[in-house]
């Protein structure tokens, strides 16, 4: 008679390596949530920054001249905080993407702009959406801007005030530098965590 077989003990599993995911805790707490605070921060700063001190203010439907260096030009929908009303009307929701500009330059060539195509574009709620951007070749430039319509849905005539200012690159630079930055932390930092919760059997 044979003899009657037993399963074997179940596998002991290793504890969890706490050490890991604490590290991988701390670093997305200390290092990574910092790290994007500072780079969101940039980015608003070299927008607040134009907008404090804008080369041109005007309005949509309409044309601004001004003595460009050979830099970058935001051009925007918006007004600059010291000189808006409380009576100006506030930006509407994506309302630039409703703007073609034409930039002349001193030597007569043109860039045309697009509200809808840009790159990137950046919003504060309410006062500010950028519309494009262009590099100044050094003289004096105009910046013509309207409306795809006369008029909006309520049948109001569209008018908005315009701003053109120069981008502060380095900051902008440093801004995505760091939430780049703050990204990859946070990648590495979740895969530590993973691997700290994993208990192989022994």
């Amino acid at each position: 008679m044979s003899g009657i077989g037993f399963p074997p003990p179940p596998a002991r599993r290793r504890p969890r390596r706490w050490g890991r995911i604490i590290v991988g805790i701390l670093g997305i707490i200390f290092v990574a949530l910092p790290l994007l605070a500072v780079g969101v921060v940039l980015l608003v700063g070299s927008t607040v920054a134009g907008q404090l001190d804008p080369e041109a203010e005007g309005r949509v439907p309409g044309e601004v001249t001004l003595d460009a260096g050979e830099e970058r030009y935001v051009v925007a929908l918006g007004s600059s905080p010291g000189t808006g009303t409380r009576s100006e009307r506030r930006v509407f929701a994506d309302e630039a993407n409703q703007v073609r500009c034409t930039v002349t330059h001193p030597d007569g060539s043109t860039s045309e702009l697009r509200g809808d195509r840009q790159g990137t574009s950046i919003e504060t709620t309410g006062n500010y959406q950028t519309i494009g951007e262009f590099d100044g070749q050094g003289g004096d430039t105009t910046v013509a801007c309207a409306f795809t319509s006369e008029t909006d849905a309520l049948g109001s005539v569209n008018d908005a005030p315009l701003i053109v200012h120069n981008k502060d690159e380095q900051l902008q630079y440093a801004g995505f530098g760091l939430i780049g930055a703050s990204v990859v932390v946070i990648l590495g930092s979740v895969a530590l965590i993973l691997w700290g919760a994993r208990r192989p059997p022994t």
